[in-house]
């Protein structure tokens, strides 16, 4: 878990963070930075008591559109490779498998997906 002083480095390194928030309450959150090659989106998570409303959508609709807003042609995230439903759902996104799986960091195996925008 990050504190506010890791996330402010992280702002002042370029990523920008996202949320929603409901009657006060921060409920979902992701970040997302510029790259060289298009915008690279991560660690989406949504409160458990507000999964199945469509959340995750809109702010991949977001992220979407912040992505173009910065001119980039493609989108990248990374999935758990252990996340069936995450990546059934980005592929519902026309995300398209990039590579194979790969460590993230130490023992978090993950699968990159792109999809053009």
């Amino acid at each position: 878990m990050l504190n506010y002083r890791e996330i402010e480095k992280e702002m002042d390194r370029g990523y920008q963070y996202f949320g929603i928030r409901i009657r006060g309450k921060i409920v979902g959150m992701y970040k997302a930075s510029i790259m060289r090659d298009g915008c690279f989106g991560e660690h989406q998570s949504i409160h458990p008591d507000y999964r199945g409303r469509g959340l995750a959508k809109l702010m991949y609709k977001q992220f979407f559109q912040f992505a173009r807003k910065n001119k980039c042609k493609r989108v990248y995230v990374n999935i758990l490779a252990s996340q069936i439903t995450a990546r059934k759902f980005v592929e519902s996104l026309e995300f398209k498998t990039k590579g194979r799986e790969y460590e993230q960091i130490k023992g978090m195996l993950v699968q990159m997906y792109e999809k053009r925008i």
